[in-house]
Formats: C-alpha cells, sequence, structure tokens
C-alpha cells in the first residue's frame, strides 16, 4: 500500500478536500502561506486584517475565526513588545517599586 503522500501529490489541496469530504471525512485543504492568503473562502470570510506594529510596520494577522453580528470580533493592536507591560505587571499587579523594576532591568532579569 503506498503512502499518503504518494496519493495526495496526485491532487490540487482542493480536489483532495473535496474527495474527502465526499466519503463523509471532515476535510480543509493543508494551506501553505500564499495558498491561505489566496484562498477565496477565508478571503471572502475576511479572516485577515492589517495591523499597524511600531517596529515592523504593517503586518497581515488573522482575524478571529467567529464572526458576530453585534459584537464583532476584531484584533485592535499589535502583540504587545517584549517588556512594554512591565510596569503594570510589576509595579501595578505585583506592588514592586520603580526602583525595585530598574534594579531588576539594570541586572538583566526583565528586560
Amino acid at each position: 500500500m503506498g503512502s499518503t503522500s504518494e496519493w495526495t501529490r496526485n491532487y490540487t489541496l482542493y480536489e483532495v478536500m473535496h474527495r474527502l469530504q465526499a466519503v463523509g471525512v471532515a476535510a480543509v485543504p493543508s494551506f501553505d502561506g500564499q495558498d491561505m492568503f489566496s484562498d477565496p473562502h477565508l478571503n471572502e470570510r475576511q479572516a485577515f486584517q492589517i495591523i499597524e506594529h511600531p517596529v515592523i510596520g504593517s503586518c497581515v494577522v488573522l482575524s478571529p475565526p467567529w464572526q458576530l453580528s453585534a459584537t464583532p470580533a476584531r484584533i485592535t493592536r499589535h502583540a504587545p513588545l517584549l517588556g512594554e507591560h512591565n510596569s503594570y505587571v510589576f509595579g501595578g499587579l505585583l506592588g514592586l517599586s520603580a526602583a525595585e523594576i530598574a534594579r531588576l532591568e539594570a541586572e538583566g532579569v526583565l528586560w
């Protein structure tokens, strides 16, 4: 018996998906990055959005997979930079003083 990759290499991603679905297997294509961005279904579902990042500039990210009409889920900001929330976490939540946070940063414990 041949391997799965021998069988799948004879078909496109969508042909494999349709063949599997036709026999009751829940299947979606196994996308690489380029396939994902060019997929008509994902584009119709607005699966991607552009976020401004302070270091790398504009970048495309995956939107949340659910779509709610009254409260649409959207990504509203970039991922935190390394150490961006140190004051809030270590000072505000954990109660460390500004001097203690500065000491930990100087020692390389915090970034």
